[in-house]
């Protein structure tokens, strides 16, 4: 608040890292908001903070707001760092959240008379969490520094066959499409029975086989299906002719194919794959259930530099 009063250009850093409720006293908080807002107007100075916050109620308690203000103007000079500032804010603020989240549901789950069963305050804090992580400051690039993050990874695969973060081993849409790359949302379109949820099915297994760890949400086919339709491909991958899988579903199979099936059913033993057939989840469900599980895969599956491979 200091810098924002004393140079009013910081105003603009500021408000676009944090927001007022990042700072723990409400009268920072107004103090900041006001600052924020005639900004935008074209003209603060602590002055003019003063004055227009003469009614706060800070100010009709008997507190003397004006010189609180000009006393916080007054020190801006022996600050510098100004982003470590607002780091520390967003840290202190996402802490108290988090105390307040984990006192709440304390409270509510010994309390005689909850409100809710106990899945109900695990959901409720599970968004809670979710909207409090997600509370974070964005690393902004320069367009220069996206290109020259671009520039690195073809200097690195010339080729361009191994630049993709991960392959759909289906070749041909592999060429048109480079692969899946980290931040990818990958939308499949196409009339019922066609094959999308086969198809997914089949990309998290090879995902799974290259050593990337996949959580597999089916929308539409039990674990039981998927997991099926995955041994029926781990085994064609084999054979010269791969094992139907209708004849799995209807408790056809000859001997033989039986065998490859079991056979086929042990390359699944220790894949990085998890598949969850959880009927009705929420997208706040699913997204912390895969946060959970990327945090879970994290410390046994790294890329070569060390980062997690998820």
């Amino acid at each position: 608040l200091a810098k924002m009063l004393a140079a009013p250009r910081f105003i603009d850093i500021a408000a676009g890292e944090i927001e007022a409720h990042h700072f723990s006293d409400p009268l920072h908080q107004r103090v900041f908001d006001m600052a924020v807002h005639l900004q935008g107007e074209g003209d603060v100075s602590p002055v003019l903070v003063a004055s227009v916050m003469r009614g706060d109620p800070a100010a009709r308690g008997g507190f003397d707001l004006p010189q609180y203000i000009h006393s916080l103007a007054g020190v801006a000079p022996s600050i510098t760092r100004m982003g470590d500032l607002l780091k520390q804010l967003r840290e202190l603020a996402l802490r108290r959240d988090l105390v307040e989240i984990g006192e709440g549901l304390a409270a509510d789950a010994r309390g005689d008379q909850a409100d809710g069963s106990a899945q109900e305050l695990a959901d409720r804090a599970s968004d809670a969490l979710l909207h409090a992580g997600a509370d974070k400051a964005a690393v902004r690039l320069t367009p220069f520094e996206i290109a020259q993050v671009t520039i690195r990874g073809l200097a690195r695969h010339p080729d361009g066959l191994t630049l993709p973060l991960l392959r759909t081993h289906l070749e041909r849409l592999h060429r048109e499409i480079g692969g899946f790359r980290e931040t990818d949302l990958v939308i499949i379109l196409g009339k019922s029975g066609m094959g999308k949820s086969a198809l997914m099915a089949s990309t998290a297994l090879h995902m799974a086989l290259d050593g990337t760890p996949v959580i597999y949400f089916p929308p539409e086919m039990s674990g039981s299906q998927t997991v099926e339709r995955m041994v029926c491909e781990l085994d064609y991958r084999n054979a010269a002719k791969g094992i139907w899988y209708q004849k799995v579903r209807n408790g056809q199979l000859s001997d033989e194919e039986f065998e490859r099936f079991v056979l086929a059913s042990q390359h699944l033993e220790g894949l990085p794959l998890e598949i969850d057939d959880e009927d009705g989840l929420t997208i706040a469900q699913i997204q912390a259930r895969a946060r959970a599980f990327k945090a879970k895969m994290a410390s046994r599956h790294k890329n070569p530099d060390g980062t997690p491979k998820t």
